[in-house]
């Protein structure tokens, strides 16, 4: 009767081991989002044409390329920085990465509205990260549904996360005339797999100081090809 009761209970994980794994061979990931985690400070501002404390928000900006770094779409971009303003213009030349990658310039704001935020990047613009030094840290947090500009969902694979972000220095004579104003953007890239569910970063600036992915998935029937 012993041995009786251990076979049964041998058959029944054997039976339980062999129906878990053919689920399992039936069953494969598919990732369906991924959240991106930027850690950041605050903007460096140099030269006597600033205080030495300045509280201030800063002009950021993160979007997806391709495998080929061929621009895909922007996650999340601070209002400044496409904001119309006939009287001091837009912040786009404070992140030139980025206006490059996706083709963008004030003149091109323009067309869309004459007043206010461009109505491409409503929903996009998100409230500027404040800063109370250029040493106070802040963690951006953005999601993207592996769909590009278009709406157009992607295939599973490699993609690059960007993030850009603008420092500035400006200086002034005696008589408070501007003799220098420049501005330097750090960028920062995370290769993303989205097949594997993995991510790579480069090594960060001085400002731009990491970047992470966690993604999000589900589980899907595989489609079986055969007779």
């Amino acid at each position: 009767m012993k041995r009786f009761l251990v076979l049964l209970l041998g058959l029944i994980i054997l039976t339980s081991t062999m129906c878990s794994k053919d689920k399992d061979e039936n069953e494969k990931l598919i990732i369906n989002a991924v959240q991106v985690l930027l850690k950041a400070t605050g903007p460096r501002f140099e030269g006597n044409g600033y205080p030495a404390s300045l509280q201030v928000t800063s002009d950021y900006v993160i979007w997806v390329e391709d495998a080929d770094r061929n621009y895909i779409k922007t996650l999340e971009v601070t209002p400044v920085a496409v904001t119309v303003d006939t009287a001091h213009g837009s912040h786009i030349e404070h992140l030139p990465n980025w206006a490059a990658a996706a083709g963008l310039s004030y003149a091109d704001l323009e067309t869309e509205t004459e007043d206010g935020v461009a109505p491409s990047f409503d929903g996009l613009t998100g409230a500027s990260p404040y800063f109370e030094s250029d040493t106070s840290e802040q963690t951006i947090t953005v999601d993207w549904n592996l769909i590009d500009a278009a709406g157009q969902s992607l295939e599973a694979g490699v993609y690059y996360c960007c993030a850009e972000v603008a420092n500035f220095i400006k200086e002034v004579d005696g008589e408070g005339v501007i003799t220098r104003f420049e501005i330097k953007s750090e960028t920062l890239a995370m290769q993303i797999n989205s097949s594997t569910g993995t991510y790579a970063t480069e090594t960060p600036t001085a400002n731009l100081k990491d970047m992470t992915a966690a993604f999000s998935s589900s589980t899907v029937a595989k489609t079986i090809v055969g007779p």
